[in-house]
């Protein structure tokens, strides 16, 4: 059973998550939901400024692939405060679950490699690679073929690093066309 697929953006001045359990543990910041599974953390709270405030914004002329305008992580990842606030905020709210909780971390090559790991570690479970097909080595099953913004992708992980039972946190940096989440549903 996969539980949820993070994802902490900007859009404005707001920084959301998307988390279909949120509203089953208490989170601090608080949260507020704004649609089905569409949650956004309080915009007063302290860390949340902390965070949005590392996040820069850029337009497509400095995108890798044409990618319409969008938030970088490096901001995070390059001020430890911020990289452990959000870690922290992932960590509690998994930790509140409790037995509910995940019992696996499965991350996206690349930037769920970022994120995932700490809170697989903080919470003392296994951290699982899902990664594009060609880059495992092992007895691996696919997601099958599925289309991002710039590519046609196939995502794949070791046989066996999740069974029946377990409960699979998928971590990435954000959804853009939605065409990675799916495929690690798969």
């Amino acid at each position: 059973k996969f539980l949820s697929f993070l994802d902490i953006w900007i859009s404005g001045s707001s920084l959301h998550i998307f988390c279909p359990f949120a509203e089953e543990n208490k989170m601090a910041p608080a949260v507020k939901e704004l649609a089905p599974a569409h949650f956004c953390f309080d915009q007063e709270d302290a860390d949340v400024k902390y965070i949005a405030a590392h996040l820069p914004w850029y337009s497509p002329k400095y995108s890798p692939h044409d990618v319409p305008s969008f938030y970088d992580i490096s901001g995070i990842t390059e001020d430890p405060p911020a990289f452990k606030k959000v870690i922290d905020l992932f960590v509690e709210r998994y930790r509140a679950a409790g037995d509910k909780g995940p019992t696996h971390i499965a991350g996206f090559d690349a930037r769920g490699f970022i994120f995932g790991p700490p809170i697989a570690l903080a919470l003392e479970i296994p951290f699982v690679m899902i990664r594009k097909a060609g880059k495992l080595p092992g007895v691996l099953v696919s997601s099958g073929k599925y289309t991002t913004e710039y590519s046609t992708d196939e995502t794949v992980m070791r046989l066996g690093s999740v069974k029946a039972g377990d409960r699979v946190v998928l971590v990435d940096d954000l959804i853009a066309t939605g065409g990675a989440a799916p495929a690690g549903f798969d």
